[in-house]
């Protein structure tokens, strides 16, 4: 019988042996009382041991300890932890690597206290809109947490609808007479504000003798006709986008403003503030005055706005500032007595003058009565006189054309500009470069010494009087192709 002993092989046992080779995959950051667990991995993956033990190595200035494989440090700073393999080097040895982690402030959750939209209340014609804007109040709140969902409860028809910016479009066939506005923070679908908007047949009118009421018909945008009673309107003038102060039509608002039956209603800023008395935003049309209005006045008055040496502090009465705004002036309307341009066109706004008066308007450098930028001035009727463009390098007494790299155009179709100044050159008309002037009809007074209806230019009152075209700028007879000088002094009629 025989016996056989089986016994280890050394030779083997380190032949079947994978020595850990690295430790990765870390965390480099921890947060404030806030327990991190700890992971990693192990290289190679088929190392015969795996396991790893926690340790704190260096705390620095967190108090950081670990329990198992979670760190947890009680302030900022930098902690090394080390993690160890037992028998990770060798069968008999471990492996070790040591770690940096930097201990950061927690990062605050936001917490939603409420929403409110603006306005709460708010009456819109069918086929009319809105526009409302929502505050998400709370605390820890960052930009990214200001974010609303939109809705709109109540319609009958597929074409009322609002949009993600809060543009409320009340379908022209809408049956509903009442409609909620709903905003709904997107981080918290809890927290919700709304707005009541009471639909109304096409147009409304809305009689006003106060300040406050032509204010709150203004502001609350829809499709409306404003009839002013006689008497004095002082608001504070608009300066940036405040929306506190001076009469701004609201986005995709469409704002008619009449003049009394009789009598004048008379608009102005109160003297402590610079700024603009109208701004007409985006989408939105602002018309003074309508064909046949009655035997009243409407009355734009600066006088009561701060003069400066600054044209661009004082503002403007009507500022046009966003693409797709739209001012028209009919009769009955006057601009006067601003100390700066009476009206500015700019990103793509237009003015349409089919009559009135901008009168009287000083500007220490360009375009005291109109002054187009980024946007187009079309003129059909009324006239714009006794205007200053008066320092020694003002241009456009009457109308400025552009400014800077901006490409403004006039199209003059009717109306009469005379009696303007200009301290370097542009009595009337200043067409900077390119820029351009398309003449149609009416009548630009050139200079003459005997004809007090005449514009004005330069020390000779003859640098341009009625028209002056800077180089790269055009003026140009729109019907039958007639281009103009650089300089102009006598009339222009048709």
């Amino acid at each position: 019988m025989s016996v056989f002993f089986c016994c280890s092989d050394d030779n083997a046992d380190d032949n079947s042996f994978v020595a850990v080779t690295g430790i990765s995959g870390v965390t480099t950051v921890a947060e404030v009382n806030k327990p991190q667990t700890l992971t990693a991995s192990v290289s190679p993956t088929d190392a015969t041991n795996q396991i790893i033990v926690w340790t704190v190595k260096e705390a620095g200035t967190t108090s950081a300890s670990i329990t198992g494989n979670t760190l947890t440090a009680t302030a900022m700073g930098t902690v090394t932890v080390t993690a160890t393999i037992a028998n990770g080097a060798t069968k008999t040895t471990a492996f070790a690597a040591n770690f940096s982690i930097e201990v950061k402030s927690a990062t605050a959750m936001p917490v939603i206290t409420g929403v409110t939209v603006s306005p709460s209340t708010a009456n819109t014609a069918k086929g009319g809109s809105q526009k409302f804007t929502a505050t998400v109040t709370g605390t820890n709140l960052k930009e990214e947490d200001n974010v609303v969902n939109w809705t709109v409860t109540g319609g009958t028809k597929t074409g009322t609808a609002i949009g993600a910016d809060g543009t409320l479009k009340v379908a022209e066939d809408e049956t509903a007479t009442s409609l909620t506005v709903k905003a709904t923070s997107a981080v918290d679908n809890t927290k919700s504000g709304t707005a009541t908007i009471t639909v109304t047949e096409g147009s409304s009118v809305v009689n006003v003798s106060t300040v406050e009421q032509l204010k709150s018909a203004i502001t609350a945008g829809g499709v409306k006709t404003i009839q002013l009673a006689a008497g004095e309107y002082v608001v504070k003038a608009i300066r940036g986008s405040s929306t506190d102060n001076g009469l701004m039509p609201r986005e995709n608002s469409n704002i008619t403003i009449l003049p009394p039956a009789s009598g004048t209603a008379t608009i102005r800023a109160t003297a402590d503030t610079n700024g603009d008395i109208f701004q007409v935003n985006k989408n939105a049309i602002l018309t003074l005055g309508q064909e046949g209005s009655g035997t009243g006045n409407i009355v734009i008055d600066g006088s009561q706005k701060p003069s400066t040496s600054n044209s661009s502090a004082t503002g403007h009465l009507v500022s046009v500032y966003s693409e797709g705004g739209k001012f028209t002036m009919y009769n009955k309307v006057s601009l006067s007595n601003n100390s700066s341009s009476a009206v500015m066109v700019n990103a793509g706004g237009t003015f349409e003058m089919k009559g009135g008066v901008i009168y009287n308007n000083r500007s220490i450098s360009d375009g005291a009565g109109v002054i187009i930028y980024d946007g187009k001035f079309i003129m059909e009727g009324g006239t714009i006189s006794n205007n200053t463009a008066y320092h020694s390098t003002g241009t456009g007494g009457g109308v400025k054309v552009g400014f800077a790299s901006d490409v403004g155009s006039f199209i003059m179709k009717g109306g009469e500009i005379i009696r303007n100044v200009a301290g370097n050159r542009g009595g009337g008309v200043c067409v900077r470069t390119g820029n351009s002037f398309i003449f149609e009809g009416g009548t630009i007074k050139g200079y003459s010494a005997s004809d007090g209806d005449s514009n004005k230019a330069g020390a000779s009152n003859t640098s341009g009087a009625a028209l002056y075209v800077e180089a790269g700028g055009s003026a140009s007879d729109g019907i039958s192709g007639f281009i103009f000088p650089t300089s102009t002094n006598s009339t222009i009629t048709r």
